[in-house]
Protein backbone atom coordinates (compact mmCIF):
# COMPACT_ATOMS: atom_id res chain seq x y z
CA UNK A 1 0.00 0.00 0.00
CA UNK A 2 3.00 2.34 0.88
CA UNK A 3 4.60 1.31 -2.23
CA UNK A 4 1.57 2.36 -4.03
CA UNK A 5 0.99 5.63 -3.27
CA UNK A 6 4.80 6.45 -3.11
CA UNK A 7 4.65 5.50 -6.96
CA UNK A 8 1.58 7.76 -7.46
CA UNK A 9 3.16 10.53 -5.84
CA UNK A 10 6.48 10.25 -7.55
CA UNK A 11 3.90 10.37 -11.18
CA UNK A 12 2.24 13.20 -10.15
CA UNK A 13 5.43 15.36 -9.12
CA UNK A 14 6.68 14.45 -13.02
CA UNK A 15 3.57 15.19 -14.51
CA UNK A 16 3.40 18.61 -12.32
CA UNK A 17 6.98 19.18 -13.20
CA UNK A 18 6.37 18.78 -16.95
CA UNK A 19 3.19 21.18 -16.70
CA UNK A 20 5.15 23.54 -15.40
CA UNK A 21 7.69 23.47 -18.28
CA UNK A 22 5.61 23.70 -21.19
CA UNK A 23 3.80 26.38 -19.87
CA UNK A 24 6.83 29.01 -19.43
CA UNK A 25 6.68 31.41 -22.30
CA UNK A 26 9.65 32.23 -24.37
CA UNK A 27 11.27 30.80 -27.62
CA UNK A 28 14.29 29.19 -28.14
CA UNK A 29 16.04 29.55 -32.17
CA UNK A 30 18.36 27.01 -33.59
CA UNK A 31 19.92 28.26 -36.98
CA UNK A 32 21.73 25.84 -38.47
CA UNK A 33 22.93 25.49 -42.37
CA UNK A 34 20.86 28.72 -43.47
CA UNK A 35 17.87 26.85 -41.80
CA UNK A 36 16.18 28.28 -38.73
CA UNK A 37 13.98 26.12 -35.89
CA UNK A 38 12.21 27.97 -33.51
CA UNK A 39 10.41 26.26 -30.40
CA UNK A 40 8.98 27.13 -27.26
CA UNK A 41 10.99 27.43 -24.43
CA UNK A 42 8.73 24.98 -22.46
CA UNK A 43 8.88 22.73 -25.23
CA UNK A 44 12.29 22.34 -25.97
CA UNK A 45 13.35 21.45 -22.20
CA UNK A 46 10.55 18.57 -22.42
CA UNK A 47 12.17 16.72 -25.52
CA UNK A 48 15.74 17.66 -24.01
CA UNK A 49 14.87 15.79 -20.68
CA UNK A 50 12.89 12.92 -22.95
CA UNK A 51 15.83 12.93 -25.54
CA UNK A 52 18.28 12.09 -22.57
CA UNK A 53 16.19 9.68 -20.89
CA UNK A 54 16.28 7.75 -24.13
CA UNK A 55 19.68 8.12 -24.99
CA UNK A 56 20.34 6.69 -20.69
CA UNK A 57 18.50 3.77 -21.57
CA UNK A 58 20.66 3.09 -24.74
CA UNK A 59 23.60 3.21 -23.04
CA UNK A 60 22.56 1.15 -20.63
CA UNK A 61 20.91 -1.15 -23.12
CA UNK A 62 24.03 -1.81 -24.95
CA UNK A 63 26.44 -2.08 -21.31
CA UNK A 64 23.95 -4.85 -20.49
CA UNK A 65 24.63 -6.71 -23.73
CA UNK A 66 28.36 -6.52 -23.88
CA UNK A 67 28.45 -7.44 -20.16
CA UNK A 68 26.66 -10.50 -20.68
CA UNK A 69 29.95 -12.70 -20.73
CA UNK A 70 31.28 -11.39 -17.62
CA UNK A 71 27.93 -11.95 -16.01
CA UNK A 72 28.02 -15.60 -17.22
CA UNK A 73 31.39 -16.05 -16.20
CA UNK A 74 30.10 -14.68 -12.79
CA UNK A 75 27.26 -16.54 -12.60
CA UNK A 76 29.48 -19.49 -12.99
CA UNK A 77 32.43 -18.85 -10.42
CA UNK A 78 29.66 -18.58 -8.01
CA UNK A 79 28.39 -21.67 -8.71
CA UNK A 80 32.41 -23.16 -8.09
CA UNK A 81 32.23 -21.66 -4.82
CA UNK A 82 29.13 -23.26 -4.06
CA UNK A 83 30.12 -26.31 -5.33
CA UNK A 84 33.48 -26.30 -3.74
CA UNK A 85 31.63 -25.29 -0.03
CA UNK A 86 29.03 -28.20 -0.35
CA UNK A 87 31.76 -30.82 -1.08
CA UNK A 88 33.89 -29.47 2.16
CA UNK A 89 30.72 -29.82 4.47
CA UNK A 90 29.82 -33.35 2.64
CA UNK A 91 33.86 -34.18 3.15
CA UNK A 92 34.24 -33.29 6.75
CA UNK A 93 30.66 -34.89 7.40
CA UNK A 94 32.50 -38.35 5.74
CA UNK A 95 35.87 -37.51 8.00
CA UNK A 96 33.47 -37.61 11.11
CA UNK A 97 31.11 -40.87 9.66
CA UNK A 98 34.83 -42.73 9.18
CA UNK A 99 33.89 -43.09 5.25
CA UNK A 100 37.44 -42.53 3.73
CA UNK A 101 36.46 -43.11 -0.31
CA UNK A 102 33.87 -40.36 0.14
CA UNK A 103 36.21 -38.53 2.43
CA UNK A 104 39.01 -38.61 -0.71
CA UNK A 105 36.20 -38.00 -3.25
CA UNK A 106 35.15 -34.53 -1.69
CA UNK A 107 38.16 -33.00 -0.77
CA UNK A 108 39.39 -33.64 -4.82
CA UNK A 109 35.93 -31.68 -5.93
CA UNK A 110 37.01 -29.33 -2.71
CA UNK A 111 40.36 -28.65 -4.05
CA UNK A 112 39.11 -28.16 -7.77
CA UNK A 113 36.22 -26.02 -7.31
CA UNK A 114 38.19 -23.93 -5.00
CA UNK A 115 42.09 -23.73 -6.13
CA UNK A 116 42.52 -20.37 -4.87
CA UNK A 117 41.01 -21.33 -1.32
CA UNK A 118 45.04 -22.71 1.01
CA UNK A 119 42.31 -23.36 3.90
CA UNK A 120 39.84 -26.00 4.49
CA UNK A 121 40.16 -27.63 0.94
CA UNK A 122 43.97 -28.65 1.79
CA UNK A 123 42.54 -29.41 5.38
CA UNK A 124 40.33 -31.76 3.93
CA UNK A 125 42.73 -33.59 1.69
CA UNK A 126 45.48 -33.98 4.37
CA UNK A 127 42.34 -35.78 6.88
CA UNK A 128 41.33 -37.88 3.84
CA UNK A 129 45.05 -39.29 3.04
CA UNK A 130 45.77 -39.98 7.12
CA UNK A 131 42.38 -42.01 6.61
CA UNK A 132 43.66 -43.66 3.85
CA UNK A 133 46.96 -44.42 5.40
CA UNK A 134 49.03 -41.91 3.51
CA UNK A 135 50.81 -40.26 6.29
CA UNK A 136 53.38 -39.16 3.79
CA UNK A 137 50.64 -37.09 1.47
CA UNK A 138 49.05 -35.87 4.74
CA UNK A 139 52.18 -34.30 6.52
CA UNK A 140 52.89 -32.40 2.99
CA UNK A 141 49.53 -31.27 3.13
CA UNK A 142 49.59 -29.99 6.88
CA UNK A 143 52.66 -28.34 5.72
CA UNK A 144 51.98 -26.82 3.02
CA UNK A 145 49.08 -25.21 5.51
CA UNK A 146 52.15 -23.64 7.61
CA UNK A 147 52.86 -21.21 4.53
CA UNK A 148 49.96 -19.20 5.60
CA UNK A 149 49.38 -17.28 9.00
CA UNK A 150 45.47 -17.81 8.98
CA UNK A 151 46.10 -21.63 8.53
CA UNK A 152 49.47 -22.09 10.14
CA UNK A 153 47.08 -23.65 13.34
CA UNK A 154 45.47 -26.42 10.71
CA UNK A 155 48.85 -27.39 9.78
CA UNK A 156 50.61 -27.30 13.40
CA UNK A 157 47.74 -29.48 14.63
CA UNK A 158 48.16 -31.97 12.04
CA UNK A 159 51.74 -32.45 12.10
CA UNK A 160 50.97 -32.51 16.30
CA UNK A 161 48.81 -35.60 16.11
CA UNK A 162 51.06 -36.99 13.23
CA UNK A 163 53.82 -36.73 15.73
CA UNK A 164 51.88 -38.64 18.63
CA UNK A 165 50.35 -41.16 16.32
CA UNK A 166 54.16 -42.27 15.55
CA UNK A 167 55.20 -41.63 19.30
CA UNK A 168 57.50 -38.51 18.57
CA UNK A 169 56.37 -37.09 21.64
CA UNK A 170 59.60 -35.01 21.52
CA UNK A 171 58.53 -33.24 18.31
CA UNK A 172 55.10 -33.53 18.75
CA UNK A 173 55.84 -30.96 21.90
CA UNK A 174 57.50 -28.59 19.65
CA UNK A 175 54.01 -28.05 17.44
CA UNK A 176 52.28 -28.34 20.57
CA UNK A 177 54.54 -25.32 22.17
CA UNK A 178 53.78 -23.66 18.56
CA UNK A 179 49.84 -24.19 19.06
CA UNK A 180 50.03 -22.43 22.26
CA UNK A 181 52.05 -19.52 21.30
CA UNK A 182 49.21 -18.99 18.58
CA UNK A 183 46.10 -19.69 21.54
CA UNK A 184 47.86 -19.04 24.32
CA UNK A 185 44.55 -18.75 26.16
CA UNK A 186 42.94 -21.79 24.90
CA UNK A 187 42.36 -24.68 27.71
CA UNK A 188 42.68 -27.53 25.66
CA UNK A 189 45.30 -26.32 23.38
CA UNK A 190 47.53 -25.87 27.20
CA UNK A 191 45.59 -29.24 28.15
CA UNK A 192 47.39 -30.66 24.73
CA UNK A 193 51.08 -28.86 25.77
CA UNK A 194 50.56 -30.17 29.57
CA UNK A 195 50.15 -33.88 28.60
CA UNK A 196 53.05 -33.62 26.48
CA UNK A 197 55.72 -32.11 28.66
CA UNK A 198 54.64 -34.37 30.83
CA UNK A 199 54.91 -37.60 28.94
CA UNK A 200 58.31 -35.91 28.24
CA UNK A 201 59.54 -35.06 31.33
CA UNK A 202 59.70 -31.52 30.99
CA UNK A 203 58.39 -31.32 34.42
CA UNK A 204 58.86 -27.66 35.27
CA UNK A 205 57.29 -26.19 32.18
CA UNK A 206 54.59 -28.60 32.80
CA UNK A 207 54.05 -27.07 36.21
CA UNK A 208 53.61 -23.81 34.52
CA UNK A 209 51.37 -24.73 32.09
CA UNK A 210 49.32 -25.97 35.07
CA UNK A 211 49.29 -23.03 36.66
CA UNK A 212 47.62 -21.43 33.34
CA UNK A 213 45.05 -23.89 33.24
CA UNK A 214 43.46 -23.52 36.49
CA UNK A 215 43.84 -20.17 35.88
CA UNK A 216 41.79 -20.81 33.18
CA UNK A 217 39.74 -22.41 34.82
CA UNK A 218 40.07 -25.97 32.47
CA UNK A 219 42.08 -27.58 35.26
CA UNK A 220 40.29 -27.75 38.68
CA UNK A 221 42.38 -26.70 41.71
CA UNK A 222 42.52 -30.03 43.73
CA UNK A 223 42.96 -32.37 39.82
CA UNK A 224 46.57 -29.79 39.61
CA UNK A 225 47.29 -30.02 43.51
CA UNK A 226 47.33 -33.83 42.98
CA UNK A 227 49.34 -33.37 39.38
CA UNK A 228 51.76 -31.30 41.73
CA UNK A 229 51.95 -33.59 44.07
CA UNK A 230 53.04 -36.54 41.71
CA UNK A 231 55.62 -34.62 40.23
CA UNK A 232 56.93 -33.11 43.69
CA UNK A 233 57.20 -36.89 43.78
CA UNK A 234 59.47 -37.98 40.71
CA UNK A 235 62.28 -34.97 41.69
CA UNK A 236 62.47 -36.77 45.16
CA UNK A 237 62.58 -39.64 43.43
CA UNK A 238 65.61 -38.49 41.52
CA UNK A 239 67.42 -36.67 44.06
CA UNK A 240 67.24 -40.14 46.23
CA UNK A 241 68.69 -41.35 43.19
CA UNK A 242 71.72 -39.31 42.69
CA UNK A 243 72.43 -39.65 46.58
CA UNK A 244 71.19 -36.32 47.13
CA UNK A 245 68.74 -37.17 50.51
CA UNK A 246 68.58 -33.56 51.85
CA UNK A 247 67.08 -32.48 48.29
CA UNK A 248 64.71 -35.28 47.86
CA UNK A 249 63.61 -34.12 51.77
CA UNK A 250 63.01 -31.07 50.74
CA UNK A 251 60.69 -32.24 47.45
CA UNK A 252 58.97 -34.88 49.56
CA UNK A 253 58.31 -31.71 52.36
CA UNK A 254 56.88 -30.15 49.50
CA UNK A 255 54.37 -32.31 48.53
CA UNK A 256 53.97 -32.48 51.91
CA UNK A 257 52.89 -29.06 52.05
CA UNK A 258 50.32 -29.35 49.32
CA UNK A 259 48.63 -32.37 50.57
CA UNK A 260 49.40 -33.14 53.95
CA UNK A 261 46.72 -36.53 53.50
CA UNK A 262 47.60 -37.91 50.80
CA UNK A 263 49.24 -41.26 51.98
CA UNK A 264 52.03 -42.11 49.98
CA UNK A 265 53.44 -38.53 50.59
CA UNK A 266 53.07 -39.41 54.46
CA UNK A 267 54.50 -42.80 53.95
CA UNK A 268 57.73 -41.67 52.05
CA UNK A 269 58.44 -38.60 54.50
CA UNK A 270 57.51 -40.40 57.40
CA UNK A 271 60.42 -43.08 56.43
CA UNK A 272 62.48 -40.89 56.15
CA UNK A 273 62.23 -39.35 59.11
CA UNK A 274 62.31 -42.50 61.05
CA UNK A 275 65.51 -43.22 59.39
CA UNK A 276 66.85 -39.90 60.62
CA UNK A 277 65.60 -40.57 63.96
CA UNK A 278 63.26 -38.25 63.75
CA UNK A 279 60.02 -40.47 65.61
CA UNK A 280 58.47 -37.06 66.80
CA UNK A 281 58.21 -35.75 63.15
CA UNK A 282 56.93 -38.83 61.91
CA UNK A 283 54.24 -39.93 64.28
CA UNK A 284 53.58 -35.67 64.10
CA UNK A 285 52.18 -36.00 60.51
CA UNK A 286 50.75 -39.80 60.79
CA UNK A 287 48.32 -38.84 63.57
CA UNK A 288 47.05 -35.55 61.19
CA UNK A 289 46.78 -37.77 58.64
CA UNK A 290 45.38 -40.85 60.24
CA UNK A 291 42.57 -38.77 61.64
CA UNK A 292 41.78 -37.16 58.43
CA UNK A 293 41.96 -39.55 55.91
CA UNK A 294 43.53 -43.57 57.71
CA UNK A 295 44.99 -45.81 55.10
CA UNK A 296 46.52 -49.16 55.92
CA UNK A 297 50.22 -48.22 54.26
CA UNK A 298 50.61 -45.98 57.14
CA UNK A 299 50.00 -48.19 59.78
CA UNK A 300 54.12 -49.31 59.29
CA UNK A 301 55.37 -45.97 60.44
CA UNK A 302 52.98 -46.56 64.45
CA UNK A 303 54.54 -49.98 63.68
CA UNK A 304 58.42 -48.78 63.28
CA UNK A 305 58.12 -45.99 66.12
CA UNK A 306 56.49 -48.14 68.90
CA UNK A 307 58.53 -48.79 71.93
CA UNK A 308 60.52 -51.47 72.34
CA UNK A 309 58.21 -53.62 75.00
CA UNK A 310 60.90 -56.73 76.63
CA UNK A 311 59.42 -60.08 77.69
CA UNK A 312 56.12 -60.16 79.49
CA UNK A 313 55.54 -56.80 78.47
CA UNK A 314 52.85 -57.69 76.14
CA UNK A 315 50.60 -55.14 77.50
CA UNK A 316 52.96 -52.17 76.89
CA UNK A 317 52.75 -52.94 73.25
CA UNK A 318 48.34 -53.52 73.09
CA UNK A 319 48.90 -49.95 75.52
CA UNK A 320 50.23 -48.30 72.22
CA UNK A 321 47.46 -50.16 69.36
CA UNK A 322 45.18 -48.69 72.41
CA UNK A 323 46.20 -45.33 71.69
CA UNK A 324 45.92 -45.97 67.95
CA UNK A 325 42.53 -46.79 68.31
CA UNK A 326 41.60 -43.82 70.12
CA UNK A 327 42.82 -41.78 67.87
CA UNK A 328 40.20 -42.56 65.75
CA UNK A 329 37.80 -44.81 66.88
CA UNK A 330 35.43 -45.17 64.12
CA UNK A 331 38.17 -46.61 61.97
CA UNK A 332 37.78 -50.30 61.24
CA UNK A 333 41.60 -50.67 60.35
CA UNK A 334 42.82 -48.90 63.71
CA UNK A 335 40.29 -51.76 65.24
CA UNK A 336 42.13 -54.37 63.10
CA UNK A 337 45.44 -52.85 63.47
CA UNK A 338 45.33 -53.44 67.32
CA UNK A 339 43.37 -56.74 66.68
CA UNK A 340 46.64 -57.74 64.79
CA UNK A 341 48.82 -57.10 67.48
CA UNK A 342 47.05 -59.25 70.25
CA UNK A 343 47.14 -61.80 67.82
CA UNK A 344 50.93 -61.77 67.84
CA UNK A 345 50.59 -61.44 71.52
CA UNK A 346 48.56 -64.49 71.45
CA UNK A 347 45.91 -62.32 73.20
CA UNK A 348 43.14 -63.86 71.26
CA UNK A 349 39.70 -62.55 73.77
CA UNK A 350 41.17 -58.87 73.11
CA UNK A 351 41.95 -59.76 69.05
CA UNK A 352 38.13 -61.13 69.06
CA UNK A 353 36.88 -57.90 70.53
CA UNK A 354 38.78 -55.39 68.28
CA UNK A 355 37.60 -57.77 65.19
CA UNK A 356 33.91 -57.34 66.65
CA UNK A 357 33.81 -54.02 66.99
CA UNK A 358 35.57 -53.51 63.33
CA UNK A 359 33.06 -55.57 61.65
CA UNK A 360 30.57 -53.02 63.15
CA UNK A 361 32.59 -50.07 61.39
CA UNK A 362 33.19 -51.86 57.99
CA UNK A 363 33.21 -55.59 57.19
CA UNK A 364 35.75 -56.71 54.64
CA UNK A 365 37.33 -60.07 53.64
CA UNK A 366 40.50 -59.46 55.25
CA UNK A 367 38.31 -58.73 58.82
CA UNK A 368 36.85 -61.96 58.26
CA UNK A 369 39.94 -63.94 57.82
CA UNK A 370 41.42 -62.74 61.09
CA UNK A 371 37.61 -63.97 62.59
CA UNK A 372 39.01 -67.23 61.50
CA UNK A 373 42.01 -67.61 62.25
CA UNK A 374 41.28 -66.23 66.07
CA UNK A 375 38.39 -68.48 66.41
CA UNK A 376 40.49 -71.57 65.10
CA UNK A 377 43.33 -70.18 67.96
CA UNK A 378 41.24 -69.64 70.39
CA UNK A 379 37.83 -71.55 69.88
CA UNK A 380 38.51 -74.52 67.73
CA UNK A 381 35.00 -74.09 66.32
CA UNK A 382 34.34 -75.50 63.11
CA UNK A 383 31.31 -74.10 62.49
CA UNK A 384 32.17 -70.73 63.39
CA UNK A 385 35.22 -70.95 61.71
CA UNK A 386 33.39 -71.89 58.64
CA UNK A 387 30.85 -69.08 59.12
CA UNK A 388 33.59 -66.72 59.13
CA UNK A 389 35.36 -67.98 55.67
CA UNK A 390 31.96 -68.21 54.37
CA UNK A 391 31.40 -63.97 55.18
CA UNK A 392 35.12 -63.51 53.67
CA UNK A 393 33.83 -65.13 50.17
CA UNK A 394 31.06 -63.29 49.75
CA UNK A 395 32.70 -59.31 51.55
CA UNK A 396 33.63 -56.91 49.50
CA UNK A 397 37.58 -57.27 48.45
CA UNK A 398 39.51 -54.03 50.45
CA UNK A 399 40.67 -51.47 48.33
CA UNK A 400 44.00 -51.22 46.34
CA UNK A 401 46.13 -49.28 44.38
CA UNK A 402 44.74 -49.34 40.71
CA UNK A 403 45.28 -47.71 37.47
CA UNK A 404 42.04 -45.26 36.68
CA UNK A 405 42.71 -45.65 32.96
CA UNK A 406 43.62 -49.75 32.77
CA UNK A 407 42.19 -50.74 35.83
CA UNK A 408 45.52 -52.81 36.39
CA UNK A 409 46.18 -53.59 40.57
CA UNK A 410 50.09 -51.86 41.74
CA UNK A 411 51.60 -53.42 45.36
CA UNK A 412 52.19 -49.38 46.14
CA UNK A 413 51.06 -45.62 44.89
CA UNK A 414 53.45 -44.38 42.11
CA UNK A 415 53.55 -41.31 40.19
CA UNK A 416 53.71 -42.92 37.13
CA UNK A 417 51.94 -46.14 35.69
CA UNK A 418 53.89 -48.59 34.13
CA UNK A 419 54.06 -50.05 31.60
CA UNK A 420 51.50 -47.49 29.76
CA UNK A 421 53.42 -44.58 31.70
CA UNK A 422 49.69 -43.26 32.38
CA UNK A 423 50.96 -40.12 34.86
CA UNK A 424 49.29 -40.11 38.18
CA UNK A 425 46.67 -42.24 37.28
CA UNK A 426 46.60 -44.64 40.04
CA UNK A 427 44.07 -44.26 42.79
CA UNK A 428 43.01 -45.67 45.97
CA UNK A 429 40.02 -48.28 44.78
CA UNK A 430 38.37 -51.09 44.84
CA UNK A 431 39.71 -53.50 42.06
CA UNK A 432 37.72 -54.05 39.62
CA UNK A 433 35.80 -50.88 40.25
CA UNK A 434 36.63 -49.27 37.09
CA UNK A 435 36.41 -52.64 34.82
CA UNK A 436 33.62 -51.25 32.79
CA UNK A 437 35.28 -47.59 32.52
CA UNK A 438 38.50 -48.64 31.07
CA UNK A 439 38.69 -47.77 27.68
CA UNK A 440 40.37 -49.41 24.94
CA UNK A 441 43.33 -47.22 24.43
CA UNK A 442 44.43 -45.01 26.96
CA UNK A 443 44.79 -41.26 26.35
CA UNK A 444 47.61 -39.99 27.81
CA UNK A 445 48.04 -36.91 25.15
CA UNK A 446 44.59 -34.54 25.31
CA UNK A 447 45.19 -34.32 21.32
CA UNK A 448 43.74 -37.24 20.69
CA UNK A 449 40.27 -35.88 21.10
CA UNK A 450 40.48 -32.20 20.47
CA UNK A 451 42.94 -32.10 17.61
CA UNK A 452 41.13 -33.12 14.71
CA UNK A 453 37.59 -34.47 12.88
CA UNK A 454 39.48 -38.06 13.74
CA UNK A 455 37.34 -41.11 14.10
CA UNK A 456 40.86 -42.82 14.61
CA UNK A 457 41.76 -40.74 17.66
Amino acid sequence: MLKALWFFIQVAVIAAGAIWIVQRDGRVSLELMGYTVGMQTGHFILGALVLFFILLFLFRLVRGILNIPSVVSDMHAKDKKARGFLALTRGFVAVAAGDTKKASQYAKQAIHYLPKQKGLPILLDAQAARMRGDDGHAKTRFEELLADKDTAFFGIRGLLKNAVDEHDYDTALEYANQAAKLHPKQGWVLKGQYDLQIKTGHYPQAQATLKKLVKLSYISKEQADSDNVAIQHIYASRAFARGEERVGLLYLEAAYKIDPFFAPTVCALGKKYLNHNKKAKALKIFKKAWAENPHPDLLFIWDAAKPIAKKKQSEKTLKWYADLVALKPDSALGQMAAAQAAMDLGLWGEAKAYLMMAEQLHPSARLYQMRAQVEQQATLNDDDIHNCMDKAARAMPDKVWVCRNTGMVYECWEPIAQPHGDFNSIIWDYPHARQNNVPQKAQTISYGNHLLIDPAA
